[in-house]
């Protein structure tokens, strides 16, 4: 109002010095409120706010993204694009789950009212997809989500169960995985493997010390055992795959080492990883005086011969397995020759050509979940 006043006193040149500096006050305004180094505009590409730093421009737009719909993007050359909060602090990319299948859990152990696995590395560290994952109960009916936790640390996975709950089975994507029993639940679940029961193991006091394997010149008394490896049960040399004459003899020892065994060749271990199998005894009754180390866990080979059911107790050679097979070992008294039904006698012609290899004593590795044939040995003794 003032300068309207003014304005209305001067005339001529006056008033065109007064226009002129009035113009240039404008024009020295607008430089500044649109220029510098720092602002606030907004445009087409919605910036809410930029900023000249020394080395590279950061702008911050509005986006859909996760967070509170603000990302920020680097104009340094390389696009890239961060989530930050309402307090404008960074917010860590969020990992993708990883699928949870059939194939990455392995020794899986039932304890109690739950389910321990070991996971493949692929899982370890990140977070898991279980939305395939089902329990069972032992009818057969699929335990509701309510009742089952998940949790994972290290690369152990744990499935604990409802106490309302007995374990049955565990799929993945419809998929069995196989379950060992580690202890003795409320109920008995339908998994429980016959070997698993402790009552037919002996500690190694109750086996007498010279029975269990051991180094012996000469092998066992009055003369010498066999082994024939097969990788099928059909007969002939189709399925045969190696025989060691007089192994006790040229080992030196009273049995076997069956993951180091001594021999000429490797055939006669079992080294197969990356499955659960199960260890079966046949024609135990005719070899009596056989003796199994299992881990430690010391018994007569009649108290194992059973043929493959589902949930028997499996083991696996993959380093940090739950059910890792650490020792197995196969003996005889060396004076097993001289009892009564004590080791079965057996002929290699024979024992290859016969479908239950002459009734001689057979140690057969099987797959966990199916009982699928994996391979066998037949120990015999042979005069």
């Amino acid at each position: 109002m003032m300068i309207i006043v003014v304005v209305l006193f001067l005339h001529g040149r006056q008033m065109r010095l007064l226009l002129i500096l009035f113009f240039i006050y404008s024009c020295g305004k607008g430089f500044t409120q649109f220029g510098g180094d720092s602002g606030a505009s907004e445009g087409g590409n919605n910036l809410i706010e930029s900023q000249n730093t020394s080395d590279q421009l950061v702008e911050v737009r509005e986006s859909t993204s996760i967070g509170n719909g603000k990302s920020t993007s680097i104009g340094n050359g390389n696009e890239a694009e961060i989530d930050i909060d309402d307090n404008g602090d960074i917010i860590d990319p969020v990992m993708q789950p990883v699928m949870v299948t059939a194939a990455s859990l392995f020794g899986c152990a039932v304890q109690s009212y739950s389910i321990q696995c070991s996971m493949s590395p692929e899982l370890v560290g990140s977070p898991l997809d279980v939305s395939g994952v089902e329990v069972y109960d032992q009818e057969g009916r699929v335990i509701p989500s309510s009742g089952v936790l998940f949790s994972h640390q290290d690369e152990i996975l744990t499935i604990q169960v409802a106490p309302a709950y007995s374990i049955g089975k565990l799929t993945v994507n419809d998929q069995e995985v196989a379950l060992t029993l580690t202890s003795s639940q409320g109920s008995e679940p339908a998994t429980e493997p016959a070997a698993a029961d402790d009552s037919s193991s002996k500690t190694p006091s109750e086996v007498p010390v010279e029975s269990l394997l051991r180094d012996v010149p000469g092998g066992i008394e009055n003369g010498h055992f066999d082994v024939d490896s097969f990788s099928c049960e059909g007969t002939g040399n189709s399925c045969h795959i190696e025989h060691v004459h007089q192994y006790d003899v040229d080992a030196g020892r009273n049995g076997i080492d069956l993951l180091n065994p001594r021999e000429k060749t490797s055939d006669l271990g079992f080294a197969q990883t990356g499955i659960d199998f199960c260890i079966l005894v046949k024609n135990a009754e005719s070899s009596k005086e056989a003796i199994i180390k299992i881990n430690n866990k010391v018994y007569m080979a009649t108290d194992l011969n059973a043929d493959w059911s589902a949930g028997c107790e499996s083991f696996r050679l993959d380093e940090g397995s739950l059910n890792k097979l650490d020792s197995f070992e196969l003996s005889f008294p060396v004076n097993v020759l001289d009892i009564p039904n004590g080791l079965m006698q057996g002929s290699p012609k024979v024992v290859k050509d016969s479908a239950d290899r002459e009734g001689t004593l057979i140690i057969r590795y099987v797959d966990a979940s199916d009982g699928s044939f994996l391979k066998e040995l037949s120990i015999y003794s042979h005069q």
